[in-house]
């Protein structure tokens, strides 16, 4: 399958070019100049409509990584039209695949969110608050199902609420980080998933955790979702 890479620059799909490079060919977009020795690189501005159809010909599938969180403006522009733009594309060319990542159903943000909530899952209704971040990526998600059913595209928006390694853990804070290799694992399942239930899905990635806040059910259920990495050590009580 080729893939194209959306916002390739950023950690996200670094580690999801490390999980699926050996398998898809990968033509690999950001606004900023990239260098690969392997794959097809595309210096492209997402927010330009006919930049975005241009590297989506001849691809199978779009993988859409831009983000922007602080500036007002950009948020907008990148967040929510460049993710409009790439569903565009996708549309006129037929193709069949999208993957949409997003913060874990926009539940952030006190007391708009679910911090004291348990368990939290992909039935709960989002709660964007009023953040450009997440209320811009509210609406490209609402897009996302928009297209899905219009134009029979398989979409599959993946949720984060945080993106790294972790090696402390304090009360209150971000509860369900995804390590990087997990992550990779989930884009990877999401590319190569025969069929699912309905052409929008939403999953919240996560690594394992005891409290199970955000659950991961749904991944590990319809996509064979497996995290490598656990972090109950990290509030195990001793």
């Amino acid at each position: 399958m080729k893939v194209l890479i959306l916002g390739a620059g950023g950690p996200v799909a670094q580690a999801a070019i490390k999980a699926i490079e050996d398998t898809h060919e990968l033509r690999l977009a950001d606004l900023n100049p990239l260098e690969s020795d392997r794959h097809e690189c595309v210096q492209m501005d997402v927010t330009d409509a006919g930049q975005v159809l241009n590297a989506a010909r001849g691809v199978d599938a779009i993988l859409n990584s831009t983000v922007i969180r602080h500036d007002r403006i950009q948020s907008w522009r990148v967040n929510f039209i460049g993710c409009y733009n790439a569903l565009k594309a996708a549309a006129e060319l037929g193709i069949k695949r999208f993957i949409q990542t997003s913060p874990t159903g926009m539940f952030m943000g006190v007391p708009d969110g679910y911090n004291y909530d348990w368990p939290v899952d992909e039935c709960s209704p989002p709660r964007p608050g009023t953040g450009i971040y997440s209320m811009t990526k509210y609406l490209a998600n609402e897009t996302c199902k928009v297209f899905a059913d219009r134009y029979d595209i398989q979409v599959i928006a993946f949720g984060y609420m945080g993106f790294s390694e972790v090696t402390s853990y304090k009360p209150a804070s971000i509860p369900c980080r995804a390590h990087p290799e997990d992550a990779g694992q989930a884009f990877r399942l999401a590319l190569e998933v025969d069929s699912l239930p309905r052409k929008y899905e939403f999953f919240q990635i996560t690594a394992e955790w005891a409290h199970e806040q955000y659950g991961m059910e749904k991944a590990r259920r319809l996509l064979g979702y497996v995290p490598k990495y656990n972090y109950n050590h990290l509030i195990k009580k001793v």
